[in-house]
């Protein structure tokens, strides 16, 4: 028999040398080829994500919020149901058996439980579902979570799928082989379609409900447009001239108007892109041909001229991330009209260690703050919001189980009805003083056994060692001691867990009596003056686009952008407008007495004791020990602050009759001499000539001390023009304070 010697290389040639078959191989190559890039195009496409379009990750996110928002519901309703049939077994049994006086005590604490949980429910089925639409960048962001899950579970799936070959040996490389070869087929079938249509999917039909619709954007009136009428067309001006924004019908009309207001500014626009219709108005990115955004910030008084928008409806913030683009906002309705009001917050529910809802963002999501591990300062003008947004954080902090709160106000106004809620609250200059005091020692008592106690580097805070927290108001009217031992506690405080926010309404050296505006690191801002934007977040901030000093304080009726503040030492350092929330007295008394009655934090035993060995500040009160103030104990405080009620009047027999007279003689010659204020050495020298037999002798600190024993407070910085034209600040008494106090003491 003859042996067939035929070699594969024999065969390779033969086909090589056939022409049809040489074709045939080239076809079936290409299509295998073509299959595969469709194959790794549509991988790609589905694991960027890129099927899941903007409108549907907004839906989701909005369905989450949705869902939250029905969970609480029934949790709140699921609790009051259960404490009431709790209560009413309780009610049988006593009808029935009688009740002890431990179960009596029982009672009235689950009948207490049960009126927190009607509360509670109420609000919620009162509250309406008012989603906050996520912005551009939280969408993006979704999107790149799903893209990196995805991609996890092919490197996964290919990793894991490697691993097991290799260890099942020889019949796992057949298995692979077997994988190859079915995916090799799988595009070699690809390959004979058409390129597959990388689109976007419908959005889900259980996305599409009314609740996760956007909210209609209701413009502004204008001029041209009267409330309640229909939106012109097109633009009444000529091709490239500026117009009005609340003619732009489209993401095309907004884009020419916002192109041809900058060139009219003479802004160096190089494109107007991503332009998208808010929920308050109109979004746009500006990128300039040279030079920085500031060419825009420095403009945008004028922009809101050429937009025809309200003043401050025009924001700003420079990009960090692209130097030469910023984003544009211009408001035409409010951005916070849908906020949900402040969640409810069960007594020692919550901790002071984690992130807590105060408000909204103007591009949408929450602002969450953390008031732990910082110190910080809230700067905005009279009626600005100051007091609203002190007020908020206090509303958090007083809900912690491991946090203590304290208030001190330098201008006797308070925390109104949140003061119940309070472990230590004052309004007396002296009390405030030695309030201070205690904390600065109780800091430096934490410094000394911190390590002692296994906490290492930083005061560990939890329920038994509670962090501090000190709210002080109306900064520049403390005493000046007060003021050193705010700037210490700064210093020294953040390690040890004794946290201080103050407030004022102004953050230049010259209006706070130091340089301490730049120290804390969560800085506030709210309605103010661009020089206090300038001292609190430095010479480069305007440009930046951090610009507070454009927001409108409150006039009358008007809420205007009160509470709205820019934040530094959140989130991602980009400048943003946040609004905070605002609790209703009654809303604020009524969270208050719940908390009260529940208990509120205690100072931990360990730092009461340690404040024992330490000496007071000796940069403050001087070297002398006898000169030294007396310790403040914690109860001793807390007994004086909750004495104080500055509505009572003081009996006439308790009163030191020269108290009284020294405030009508200093009334009398302020009405004689025209004067609203007037320093100490002036009052004292007036006095003592007007009367000599009654104030002879006289001096500046003796007429100080009656008037502060009187009520009067300390003296206050008080604006005054200087001879050469120049403006500054002396400490002086108003005349309201001296009125104020003879009001109050009792005839």
């Amino acid at each position: 028999m003859a042996t067939d010697t035929t070699t594969p290389a024999d065969i390779t040639a033969g086909a090589a040398d056939d022409p049809a078959q040489r074709g045939a191989v080239a076809r079936h190559a290409a299509r295998l080829r073509l299959g595969a890039r469709y194959t790794r195009q549509g991988l790609a496409h589905w694991a960027g994500a890129h099927g899941i379009s903007e409108e549907e990750i907004r839906r989701i996110l909005v369905n989450a919020q949705l869902t939250r928002y029905r969970e609480a519901r029934t949790t709140a309703r699921n609790a009051l149901e259960a404490t009431t049939r709790h209560m009413v077994r309780i009610e049988r049994r006593g009808s029935t058996e009688g009740l002890t006086l431990g179960q009596r005590a029982h009672f009235s604490q689950v009948r207490a439980k049960r009126a927190t949980h009607e509360a509670t429910h109420r609000a919620l089925e009162s509250a309406e579902f008012s989603p906050i639409q996520p912005t551009m960048g939280t969408i993006a962001r979704r999107r790149v979570r799903v893209a990196t899950w995805r991609v996890g579970v092919l490197v996964a799936g290919g990793a894991g799928s490697v691993v097991l070959s290799v260890q099942a040996g020889a019949q796992g490389l057949g298995w692979a082989a077997v994988g190859l070869l079915a995916a090799a087929v799988r595009c070699w079938v690809r390959g004979a379609h058409p390129a597959p249509a990388l689109e976007e999917r419908p959005v889900p039909a259980e996305l599409m409900i009314p609740e996760l619709d956007l909210p209609p954007v209701v413009p502004a009136a204008s001029p041209q447009v009267a409330p309640g009428q229909p939106v012109a067309q097109g633009e009444p001006a000529g091709p490239g001239e500026p117009f009005p924004i609340v003619y732009a019908a489209s993401e095309a009309d907004a884009q020419r108007c916002i192109h041809a207001a900058l060139l009219a500014e003479g802004v160096p626009v190089a494109d107007v892109s991503e332009v998208e219709r808010r929920p308050y108005g109109w979004a746009a990115t500006v990128r300039v041909s040279n030079g920085t955004p500031e060419a825009v910030v420095k403009a945008a008084d004028n922009l809101e001229t050429k937009f025809d928008v309200a003043q401050g409806a025009v924001i700003v913030r420079p990009m960090k991330k692209r130097r030469a683009s910023a984003r544009v906002s211009i408001l035409q309705s409010d951005p916070f009209a849908s906020m949900p009001p402040a969640p409810p917050r069960a007594p020692l529910s919550l901790s002071i260690t984690d992130l807590h809802h105060l408000g909204a963002a103007m591009e949408g999501g929450a602002l969450e703050l953390a008031i732990y591990g910082v110190m910080g300062e809230i700067i905005a003008r009279s009626r600005g919001g100051k007091s609203t947004i002190m007020r908020a954080m206090v509303d958090v902090t007083t809900a912690c189980f491991d946090a203590v709160t304290i208030f001190l106000d330098g201008s006797s106004n308070g925390a109104g009805k949140q003061r119940e809620a309070i472990a230590l609250h004052s309004t007396d200059p002296a009390t405030v003083e030695a309030a201070l005091l205690w904390l600065y020692l109780a800091a430096k008592a934490r410094g000394l056994i911190r390590r002692a106690l296994g906490m290492g580097d930083v005061w560990q805070v939890s329920a038994e060692y509670p962090a501090i927290v000190a709210f002080v108001d109306e900064f520049p009217q403390l005493s000046p001691i007060s003021k050193e031992l705010v700037r210490l506690l700064q210093l020294i405080g953040i390690k040890e867990a004794v946290y201080v926010v103050f407030a004022a309404q102004g953050a230049t050296s010259e209006y706070l009596g130091a340089a301490i505006a730049e120290q804390p690191a969560l800085k506030i801002l709210g309605p103010c003056q661009g020089k206090d934007t300038t001292a609190a977040l430095g010479g480069g901030a305007i440009a930046d686009g951090w610009l507070p000093h454009r927001l409108n304080p409150k006039t009358g009726p008007d809420l205007l952008q009160c509470a709205q503040a820019y934040i530094e030492g959140i989130g991602d350092g980009e400048p943003m407008i946040y609004k905070f929330h605002h609790i209703e007295d009654d809303e604020a008394g009524r969270r208050s007495a719940e908390r009260r009655a529940a208990g509120l934090v205690e100072v931990d035993a360990a730092t009461v004791a340690a404040m024992a060995r330490v000496s007071v500040p000796v940069a403050v009160y001087g070297e002398n020990p006898e000169k030294w103030p007396a310790r403040p104990g914690w109860d001793k405080l807390r007994a004086v602050a909750e004495a104080e009620d500055p509505m009572a009047p003081i009996p006439a027999e308790d009163a030191d009759p020269r108290e009284r007279a020294a405030l009508v003689s200093c009334l009398r010659w302020m009405d004689a001499e025209g004067e609203t204020a007037a320093q100490l050495p002036a009052l004292a020298q007036a006095l003592a000539e007007a009367d000599p037999e009654a104030w002879a002798g006289l001096t500046a600190d003796a007429l100080g001390a009656l008037l502060r024993a009187a009520g009067a407070g300390t003296t206050r910085d008080v604006p005054y023009i200087k001879a050469d034209g120049s403006r500054s600040t002396r400490k002086a008494y108003r005349r309201d304070q001296i009125a104020d106090a003879l009001a109050v003491l009792a005839p």
